[in-house]
């Protein structure tokens, strides 16, 4: 009888047939088989791309990628009380044991938001291996918590992926956030003052910050600082701390008018740190000299 030369997967390794295929030829379809991936390498280091990234979703079921988090970006730009938040196609996520996707672009509609509210943006799992619809997607006042076991963010099963926050009157502060970024998009700081004239001498708490970031934020926070002196003064500083104790300074900063003057005009952008609390404190150099803070921005823990 003539030898086969059909390859068969299912033909135990180490077979001695060599028409039965070398093992390295086995092991490699069998790679390409199980972990079809948008940038999966290969055992000699070579980057296994596909054309479409529905067939390039990494398989959990054989990969096992707890807490997956990939390809988020989240935005809304416009100052409104209505419209869509868009969460951009690509992104991959490991939901409450369930491997799920986005191929394309998809909103989350919004209206009647509670005035100067925060919110945290949740997705639900649709069924492992299942593309992601609008309807998995929700926004919710509720806070969510870390989960050590799942690596991320939760609210029950469902899994929080974004935050924004609603200014005066109802309207959503415009936003763009990214798996480890995210920045305010207003042209102006409504909605987005922590401290409006503070003229403190000595480290005071400025707890309002918190509604202005959540839970799951970095260690840095971008604020806009304004000097607003009420006599002339040619010097000025102020110091702030957002490490939780004030026994730590973050950030000083100091100005220098040329002949003394009372304008106001003077405006700079500092970076603070961030304690797990979101709380920042702050300090004048006089109390002449009032402070308005506005938070701008700030980075993400990354885990969501």
């Amino acid at each position: 009888m003539a030898p086969s030369n059909t390859w068969s997967e299912t033909d135990p390794a180490g077979s001695s047939l060599r028409s039965l295929g070398d093992d390295s030829i086995r092991q490699f379809k069998l790679d390409l088989r199980e972990r079809l991936a948008a940038e999966h390498v290969s055992g000699d280091g070579t980057v296994i791309e596909a054309a479409d990234f529905t067939e390039a979703r990494h398989k959990l079921s054989s990969i096992g990628l707890l807490g997956l988090l990939k390809g988020l970006r989240i935005e809304q730009r416009t100052y409104a009380t209505s419209g869509n938040i868009t969460i951009s196609g690509r992104l991959q996520i490991e939901i409450n044991g369930d491997m799920c996707y986005l191929n394309s672009d998809t909103n989350l509609a919004f209206s009647g938001l509670t005035a100067s509210t925060s919110y945290y943006i949740y997705v639900a799992s649709p069924g492992h291996e299942t593309e992601l619809v609008a309807g998995n997607l929700s926004y919710s006042t509720t806070v969510p918590t870390y989960s050590t076991s799942k690596k991320g963010w939760y609210s029950g099963t469902s899994r929080a992926i974004g935050f924004f926050r609603s200014a005066v009157g109802s309207y959503m502060i415009p936003f763009i956030q990214t798996q480890f970024k995210y920045r305010y998009m207003y042209d102006t700081l409504s909605g987005l003052v922590i401290l409006s004239s503070g003229t403190a001498t000595s480290y005071t708490e400025i707890t309002s910050a918190a509604n202005l970031i959540p839970v799951f934020c970095g260690s840095i926070c971008i604020l806009e600082v304004l000097f607003d002196p009420s006599t002339a003064l040619a010097t000025g500083t102020v110091t702030l701390s957002g490490r939780g104790v004030t026994s730590q300074v973050d950030t000083r900063i100091e100005f220098t008018y040329p002949s003394g003057s009372s304008s106001n005009g003077l405006i700079v952008q500092a970076d603070c740190s961030l304690s797990s609390n979101r709380t920042i404190y702050y300090y004048s150099s006089s109390s002449n000299l009032a402070i308005r803070l506005g938070v701008i921005g700030f980075d993400l823990d990354g885990s969501l």
